[in-house]
């Protein structure tokens, strides 16, 4: 409830509105208070509500502690753990998180009380339970009725959501088929608490991102699949070629290898981007029959090299 005055800048006072009361003092009616009558667009003393505010980029160094394996079981620290997961045909990632360890009512409790003490607050574990219970209660009952539980206490937005399809429009509600729900996000304080506390901890890379190579093209034949000796030749691939491979970096680049043969390593390349690799077959490849290919490169951030063996032998010509 607020209370205004004749010259009151605040936009929902203005005549019709159902919630404004004349009076010495006059007041005017908000959510929560008896007698509160929700307004719809164009009504007199609407005022839309105003949106979340969009979440910042956070400009928090990554923690240099990387590895390729990504993390499988928590580490219990207190960074916030992500893998890595490659988005396939492309060249960008996505980022998936890592959860810890469980944060369970007991903890919470201690945790709790050992933040009250702090403000000076006494109070037992006994009440700190049954406080939390009966707040979570109580913020159940209001999304069961359709109620957005909005900035609780400045850190929690909570409210109800359903879905689905039906086949006829005067369906029967009930629990299985309204899909019922709720939606939990944070409100601008705990946004601002969030982002004050968190670092973040990259643990390594899922899904098995390779050098894939899709195309063997032989620049003395103009032909694909097949390997002149000391010719040029170009490979395309969709774009995972990451960075060359440095000329001293023995187990890097690409690797070509006969039955009963020696791998040959190709290290020198005329050009070499994220789709397409130039450069010349080695002058002889010992062994018998036709080539495997393969490569091996290192992305940054990995520390154990990715390859790939194209999936065609290639043929030697003679």
């Amino acid at each position: 409830m607020k209370t205004w005055h004749w010259d009151d800048p605040d936009p929902r006072m203005v005549w019709d509105n159902p919630n404004l009361r004349w009076g010495e003092p006059g007041y005017l009616l908000e959510p929560g208070d008896p007698g509160y009558v929700e307004l719809q667009p164009g009504e007199p003393g609407y005022v839309a509500p105003e949106p979340e505010p969009k979440r910042k980029r956070h400009r928090r160094a990554l923690s240099p502690n990387i590895s390729i394996q990504p993390n499988i079981t928590p580490s219990m620290d207190s960074h916030f753990h992500f893998n890595v997961v490659p988005i396939p045909g492309t060249n960008r990632v996505s980022t998936r998180v890592v959860h810890q360890e469980d944060l369970l009512t007991p903890e919470l409790v201690a945790s709790t009380k050992a933040a009250l003490d702090a403000r000076g607050i006494t109070l037992t574990p006994e009440q700190i339970t049954a406080v939390g219970e009966e707040l979570s209660k109580v913020r159940i009952a209001a999304l069961a009725q359709g109620r957005v539980v909005r900035r609780a206490f400045g850190y929690f937005t909570d409210e109800s959501t359903c879905g689905g399809s039906h086949d006829d429009p005067d369906f029967t509600p009930t629990i299985e088929n309204m899909n019922a729900g709720v939606r939990s996000r944070l409100a601008p304080d705990g946004l601002a608490y969030f982002d004050s506390l968190v670092t973040f901890q990259r643990d390594g890379v899922l899904g098995g991102k390779t050098p894939v190579v899709t195309r063997v093209y032989d620049g003395a034949t103009r032909d694909t699949d097949r390997i002149t000796l000391g010719g040029p030749f170009r490979l395309s691939g969709p774009d995972t070629f990451g960075p060359e491979p440095a000329a001293g970096a023995s187990t890097l680049g690409l690797f070509l290898e006969r039955d009963g043969g020696t791998p040959v390593r190709i290290g020198m390349f005329s050009k070499w981007t994220n789709s397409e690799i130039y450069g010349s077959w080695p002058a002889a490849i010992s062994g018998t029959g036709d080539a495997e290919l393969r490569i091996a490169v290192l992305y940054p951030g990995n520390s154990d090299p990715s390859e790939f063996v194209y999936t065609t032998d290639l043929p030697i010509v003679p």
